[in-house]
């Protein structure tokens, strides 16, 4: 996806982009510290926090895909088409997460997803009986409370990165295909390898 990417489809793809991020972070935050899923407030709901994560989303994928094409014309020499494809995913994928964090990170803006984080916040020294070793890292630089906050939000953090950078990369295959460029390198290194086996063998 570059600049000239119609908006239409990085409008699509910033909508997939908010969906799955909100439906994976409620699934996330109910499951993914405890054995039994927790039962939250119903403060919001997800069709709510995806339509406040929508405009920024809909601005950061444009210009992460502005820089992601300038990045790539500047490295054009040094990498492949498919690598320049990941290099537009990871750039994509990493500034939609930290643009999601922000918000749920939010106490201006009131989410469910934020509403969640607090929550398990609060209730983190129970969520982590024997102890984190990166959590007491952050206990001793941080307030007992914030440092609860920031160990769950790099966990939301890592987890949305693979999500974001994943859906970025489908959607850029789909949109765009597999670069042909990179496809006849492919076939050209092979028959290479091939007459390569023969001479060897005559």
């Amino acid at each position: 996806m570059t600049i000239n990417t119609p908006l239409k489809q990085l409008f699509i793809l910033a909508i997939l982009i908010a969906c799955s991020s909100v439906l994976w972070l409620n699934q996330w935050h109910q499951v993914g510290f405890t054995r039994t899923p927790i039962t939250f407030p119903p403060v919001s709901t997800w069709w709510r926090d995806m339509f406040l994560l929508l405009i920024p989303l809909v601005l950061v994928v444009w210009v992460g895909s502005a820089l992601a094409q300038r990045v790539a014309e500047r490295f054009a020499r040094r990498f492949s088409p498919s690598m320049q494809i990941v290099l537009v995913a990871v750039i994509l994928g990493g500034l939609t997460t930290a643009t999601i964090l922000i918000v749920e990170n939010s106490r201006i803006v009131r989410t469910g997803i934020g509403n969640e984080l607090t929550f398990l916040a609060n209730i983190c020294g129970s969520l982590y009986p024997n102890g984190n070793r990166f959590l007491e890292l952050l206990q001793s630089a941080l307030p007992l409370n914030q440092a609860g906050r920031y160990h769950i939000l790099i966990q939301d953090g890592l987890n949305l990165i693979l999500l974001n950078g994943g859906i970025s990369l489908l959607m850029i295959l789909l949109y765009e295909g597999i670069p042909r460029r990179s496809v006849m390198d492919m076939i050209l290194n092979r028959k290479a390898v091939v007459e390569s086996a023969q001479h060897s063998n005559a």
